[in-house]
C-alpha cells in the first residue's frame, strides 16, 4: 500500500474573489499551473476541475509521448492514467485526434468551471509550440465555421457536420470541441458554448476566481496538484445520494448506518492529487464556517472513519484504507492514512460522496 496524506481544512466563509488584472503577465510569462487556471474563470464559479497534464506526464514518467504516439505508447499512457485522475476530456480521443492538429499530448493544463446558474465552460491551456494559425485552418479543413467574440477567433461546427457514427468533426474533432475560441497570446483554447464571460475574465473585464484565502488554505495543504476538484457555495454536495436516485428516507438510512450523519457540513470541499516521488498521493479538503466546528468534525471524522462504514458501498471504512491519525489545529483538521488503490480512488470515493472527505447532507 502507498502512503497518502487528507487535509480537512476548515475556517472562512467560502471562496473570494479579485479582479484579473495581472491575468495577462501570468500567462505571457509561463503556463502559471492552477494560480493561472484560477484566473480564466468567472467569479461565480461554483465547481472546478484542473488537471496539470503536462506535470503528471513528467510524474509518471510518460512525457516522452508526443502528438504521434505509437500504439504500444499511447497503451503506456492509458496504464499510467488508471493510478491518477489527471486526464483531460481529449484522452478519450486519442486515436482519432492523431489526424487533428491538437490532441491530449498538446495540452499543458486544462480547467472546467461550471455554475449552478450558467452552466459551464472547458479552458485549455495548450502547449507553447501549438501553432494557433494551422490550429484555426485545421478546423475551418475539419467543416469549422469561423466568426469572432471579443477580437477573438470563434470556430462553431453544426450538428450536420458531426458524423452520427462516431460522433467526430471531420474525423479527428469530437464534439466536446464544437464551439471553441483561441486566445493565441495566452495560448488557451476555451471550449463553451457561451465563451463571452470567460473572455470577459481572460482578458481583464471581469472579476475571477482567484488569490483568495481562502483558495490558498486549500492549496497550502499539498503540493502543486496534478489534479483538483473544488466545490464552494451551493456547489458544495453531501450525502450518501451521490451518483444514486435514492428517495429522501432511504439516503436518510443510508447516512445513519454509514456514520456520515454525525459528520459536519462544509461551505467549500476539495480534493486534490499530488506527486509522491514517482507515484501520487490524495489530499481532501473541507472549509467550515468556524474553528467549533471544525473541532466538532474532527471528532466525529475520527470516529468514524474509525469505526463507520462507508456511505456508498455500506463496507467499513478500513476496507479502502488504513487510518493513521486525525488532528485539529484551530481551523485545520488532518486526516492520514494508507489508501488500499492509491489516489485514483480516492477521486472516484469522493464523487460518490465517500471517502475521508465525506460530509452530512
Amino acid at each position: 500500500m502507498q502512503k497518502h496524506t487528507l487535509g480537512l481544512i476548515a475556517g472562512g466563509t467560502g471562496l473570494a474573489v479579485v479582479g484579473g488584472g495581472v491575468l495577462a503577465v501570468v500567462l505571457l510569462t509561463g503556463s502559471g499551473g492552477v494560480d493561472a487556471a484560477l484566473e480564466v474563470l468567472p467569479a461565480d464559479t461554483t465547481n472546478l476541475t484542473y488537471v496539470d497534464r503536462d506535470g503528471f506526464a513528467e510524474r509518471a514518467g510518460v512525457d516522452d509521448i508526443g502528438h504521434d504516439a505509437s500504439e504500444k505508447d499511447l497503451d503506456r499512457y492509458f496504464e499510467a492514467t488508471r493510478d491518477s485522475a489527471a486526464a483531460t476530456p481529449l484522452s478519450r480521443y486519442l486515436v482519432p485526434m492523431k489526424d487533428a492538429a491538437i490532441n491530449e499530448f498538446d495540452v499543458d493544463w486544462y480547467v472546467v468551471g461550471r455554475n449552478n446558474d450558467d452552466g459551464y465552460g472547458n479552458v485549455y491551456r495548450l502547449d507553447d509550440d501549438v501553432d494557433f494559425g494551422d490550429l484555426g485552418d485545421d478546423l475551418e479543413d475539419a467543416g469549422y465555421d469561423k466568426d469572432e467574440v471579443s477580437g477573438h477567433p470563434r470556430y462553431t461546427a453544426d450538428m450536420a457536420v458531426v458524423d452520427t457514427a462516431t460522433g467526430m468533426i471531420g474525423g479527428r474533432y469530437p464534439q466536446d470541441l464544437r464551439d471553441v475560441t483561441l486566445l493565441e497570446d495566452e495560448h488557451l483554447m476555451v471550449a463553451t458554448g457561451s465563451p463571452e464571460e470567460f473572455i470577459e475574465v481572460i482578458d481583464g473585464d471581469a472579476d475571477s476566481l482567484s488569490d483568495s484565502d481562502d483558495v490558498a488554505d486549500l492549496l497550502d495543504q499539498a503540493d502543486p496538484p496534478e489534479f483538483a476538484e473544488i466545490s464552494v457555495g451551493d456547489g458544495v454536495r453531501c450525502g450518501p445520494g451521490l451518483g444514486r436516485n435514492l428517495p429522501p428516507e432511504q439516503l436518510e438510512q443510508a447516512a445513519k448506518e454509514s456514520g456520515t450523519d454525525g459528520l459536519g457540513h462544509p461551505e467549500a470541499t476539495g480534493i486534490f492529487v499530488v506527486a509522491d516521488g514517482d507515484d501520487a498521493t490524495a489530499v481532501s479538503t473541507l472549509v467550515f464556517g468556524s474553528d467549533e466546528d471544525a473541532e466538532d468534525d474532527a471528532d466525529a471524522r475520527k470516529d468514524w472513519l474509525e469505526h463507520g462504514t462507508d456511505p456508498f458501498s455500506l463496507r467499513p471504512n478500513t476496507d479502502y484504507f488504513d487510518l493513521d491519525s486525525v488532528s485539529a489545529d484551530g481551523s485545520v483538521v488532518v486526516v492520514e492514512g494508507d489508501y488500499e488503490n492509491g489516489a485514483a480512488t480516492a477521486v472516484q470515493m469522493a464523487a460518490q460522496g465517500s471517502g475521508p472527505g465525506a460530509c452530512s447532507g
